[in-house]
Order: structure tokens, then sequence, then C-alpha cells
């Protein structure tokens, strides 16, 4: 039989985790109603604002491409793009580790699934500033190009986070 207790005390867990994990999402969600974008000296809550949105509005039902929603479309359609490049790449990776190493190799193929799981574990604003750092001057190493000013940075970083999501899909779907 459940003892209340013990279930209060899961919930209470489960839902200071949950509330951890939004916390960020909410602090931006507020930073997008304080006037200056960001939060001060004042209390959180205080002078909060719409007039970040109103000017997104403004700017998309009159056109203006000099407001804020001129960068809205062109923002979301590189995102979508890079997010795609990164995702079509992961594909490959992972139909390629998955399928493409033979059954004899199965500790080379342990091995690399491994390490391709390795970026789930280490903290995304950690991760982002270790791509940063290796790729800022030359690539790792001082192997290949600098990659830490060009647009080809950020569908690399989405590959690297997102690897171990497509492995660990394409290994299940192997053992199905």
């Amino acid at each position: 039989a459940p003892r209340p207790l013990v279930t209060a005390g899961k919930v209470t867990v489960a839902a200071a985790l949950v509330l951890a994990t939004l916390a960020p999402l909410l602090t931006l969600v507020i930073l997008s109603f304080k006037p200056q974008g960001r939060i001060g000296s004042e209390p959180l809550f205080a002078g909060l604002t719409t007039i970040h949105y109103q000017a997104i509005v403004r700017s998309l039902l009159t056109g203006d491409r000099s407001g804020p929603a001129g960068d809205l479309a062109p923002s979301i359609a590189r995102s979508l793009v890079y997010a795609t490049i990164a995702t079509l790449a992961n594909v490959a990776f992972a139909l390629l580790l998955v399928t493409g190493v033979p059954v004899r190799w199965r500790r080379t193929k342990r091995l690399l699934t491994s390490v391709s799981m390795l970026p789930i574990a280490i903290p995304g604003t950690v991760l982002a500033l270790a791509l940063l750092e290796c790729f800022a001057a030359q690539g790792p190493f001082g192997v290949g190009p600098a990659l830490a000013q060009t647009a080809a940075i950020l569908p690399f970083a989405y590959f690297v986070r997102n690897l171990p999501i497509l492995v660990q899909a394409t290994l299940a779907a192997e053992a199905q």
C-alpha cells in the first residue's frame, strides 16, 4: 500500500526538479517584459511592460523592416536552416555508426557509441564555451579552420549537442 508521506515526498522532489529546470526559461519570459531587457536592482516583477511585444506586433502590422520584426523572420529562417543541416548530419553519422560498423568490430562500435554520448553529460553552456574556445583561433589542436567567427559554428554546435539523441534513437531502431 502506498504511504502518503513517501508519495508526498516524491511529488515534492519531482515538482522541485521541474521548477529548477523551468526557472531559466521563466526568467527569460520575465526578462522579455522588463523595459531594459535585464534584471537590475529592482524586484524581479517590478516595472513589467509589454513594449517589446507591442514593437514587434507594430513592426509586423506596418511592414516596417527596420523594427524588431525585420530581424525576426530572417533569424527564424537561419535557425531552421542551421537545425536542418545539423539534423541531416546527425542522421547520416548515426546511421553510419550504427549500421556501417561491421559486426566483428563490436568493441570499436561500443567505444564510438560511448564517445558519441558524452555531449549529453556536459551542460549546454559548458559545451558551447568549449566549442568556442576550441574553434576560436584555429581548429582543435591547431588543425583546421577557425569556425567560431563563421556561420558554420552553429550547425556544428547543434550537431554535437544532438548527436547522443540521434545515436540512441538509431540504436533503438536497430535493436527492433
